[in-house]
């Protein structure tokens, strides 16, 4: 009698702790990496093995962790392996909100404001831990989006005057392609170190350019009105593509076939989904900055939620601008209220 009674007090002390560990898991909604990182080092069974842990130890549904998690746990246990830790090295003001940011290298980033004919260098300072106004471009446009060219020269889209503008310093912009009657938006350069711009019109399309005059045009039975794009390890183009009240993320390979799409969590919470810029990092995870959300989003390659790399707690407000520079830092540009703000972060290994 008295082992039985033992056997089912540990029965139930075991039952407590796994109600327990449900809870720490619930709790994590609104967490970043870092916290989620932190907790799973503290499961029992994690301590002495390296495998994912057993069925009772997976998190819940939740927005970090997505309702099947067959498909991506190797996604997400990579990730959490590679991330040592979501370290903010500073975040510095701008003089406006911040819609486009591109490094242009390591501690150096080019960005630009909405609705206003300019763009400005801020630097970096490691020491200061400051950032630095170091260039300001006056122009006669408002630039949609711009690309930095290995510090030569920049290209920036215009979508009123329907053409993409090179820009140098000290020099007057010069017309470098022209689309109309199609509204350039965003702008990437693919593996191939060629051109990638977002077209709209009656629909989208992506236009890849091999010089000023040639190209060819992929997605067009895909988008609508395609605003962001970036090419990912894997060949595929990432594009941010809105139309009416719905915003898609969506992956088209070389050929112009449609990988996967994405347009949220699925969680009915989540229904302000509003991706505003997108880039990808060394690992073929895909980054996006959630202005609906203020929250900066993981995906992995094939479009699966891995989680909220950065969200409000990390003072993350209205996201729009997100790059990576030559060091794998992550940089965010935001702003609310007239005022912006850049953040740094690092990640990764």
């Amino acid at each position: 009698m008295d082992q039985l009674t033992g056997e089912l007090s540990g029965i139930a002390d075991c039952k407590r702790k796994i109600q327990e560990e449900i809870l720490r898991c619930e709790s994590l909604s609104g967490k970043g990496i870092l916290e989620i990182k932190e907790f799973l080092e503290t499961l029992p069974h994690l301590k002495d093995i390296s495998d994912w842990p057993p069925a009772l130890s997976r998190p819940v549904p939740s927005k970090f962790f997505p309702t099947e998690t067959s498909s991506s746990e190797g996604a997400l246990k990579q990730m959490i392996g590679n991330v040592v830790l979501v370290r903010i090295h500073n975040s510095f003001s701008c003089k406006l909100p911040v819609s486009n940011i591109q490094a242009s290298s390591a501690d150096e980033v080019w960005v630009s404001f909405p609705d206003e004919k300019l763009l400005m260098k801020y630097h970096y300072n490691k020491d200061k831990k400051t950032g630095e106004e170091r260039e300001t471009l006056k122009l006669d446009f408002k630039p949609e989006c711009f690309l930095a060219r290995k510090g030569d020269y920049l290209l920036a889209s215009d979508r009123f005057n329907h053409c993409i503008w090179k820009i140098e310093s000290k020099k007057k912009p010069q017309l470098f392609i022209k689309t109309s009657p199609n509204n350039p938006k965003g702008l990437c350069w693919n593996n191939r170190q060629e051109l990638v711009a977002c077209v709209s019109g009656l629909t989208g399309s992506l236009r890849i350019y091999k010089n000023e005059k040639s190209y060819k045009e992929i997605g067009n039975h895909l988008l609508n009105a395609p605003s962001r794009v970036a090419q990912n390890g894997d060949e595929n183009y990432i594009v941010l593509d809105d139309h009416l009240q719905s915003h898609d993320v969506v992956a088209i390979d070389p050929k112009g076939h449609c990988k996967w799409k994405y347009n949220g969590s699925g969680d009915s919470k989540f229904n302000t989904f509003f991706p505003k810029s997108v880039c990808c990092d060394s690992l073929m995870n895909i980054i996006l900055s959630d202005f609906g959300n203020n929250s900066i989003v993981l995906l992995d390659k094939n479009g699966k939620f891995l989680m909220n790399l950065l969200c409000s707690m990390y003072g993350i407000q209205s996201p729009q601008g997100i790059c990576l520079d030559s060091e794998g830092k992550l940089w965010v540009g935001q702003g609310k209220d007239g005022l912006g703000e850049c953040h740094i972060v690092q990640y990764v290994k």
